[in-house]
């Protein structure tokens, strides 16, 4: 069975119930079936920076064969856990400023990810309202 770390940023799999059953479902849409021939190992920091930093330490002890980061915190935490574990990021506003990745178009590493851009789009407006 293949194991997937996940580190969530709420405090309860009831609180992320909508974005896991969003993974378990997109997962399952590509055969790979919790409890079948997957384990999800969820953890919930409570958005606490501590939490994070362990529970992502402890989910790299697991070796998962991958690690998938919900925010930049979590990010920042699986990437400072390992740097041979694949890290799968979403919701991380600049990981190129955040030296989570060398680039958009080649992260390099072992880590990859979705970014939102809010950050250089909010400059581009801001530019344009000028």
């Amino acid at each position: 069975m293949r194991r997937i770390g996940v580190l969530w940023h709420a405090a309860s799999a009831e609180e992320e119930a909508v974005y896991l059953d969003a993974l378990r479902e997109g997962l399952a849409g590509l055969g790979h079936i919790e409890g079948l021939n997957i384990v999800l190992e969820n953890r919930f920091p409570a958005e606490k920076s501590e939490r994070f930093v362990s529970l992502a330490a402890e989910l790299a002890q697991l070796k998962p064969d991958v690690l998938v980061a919900v925010s930049r915190p979590a990010a920042m935490a699986a990437q400072r856990a390992t740097s041979t574990i694949p890290i799968v990021f979403s919701l991380v506003p600049d990981p190129v400023g955040d030296k989570l990745v060398e680039s958009l178009s080649r992260p390099g590493g072992n880590i990859t990810g979705l970014s939102n851009m809010s950050l250089d789009l909010r400059r581009t407006r801001l530019a344009r309202r000028s």
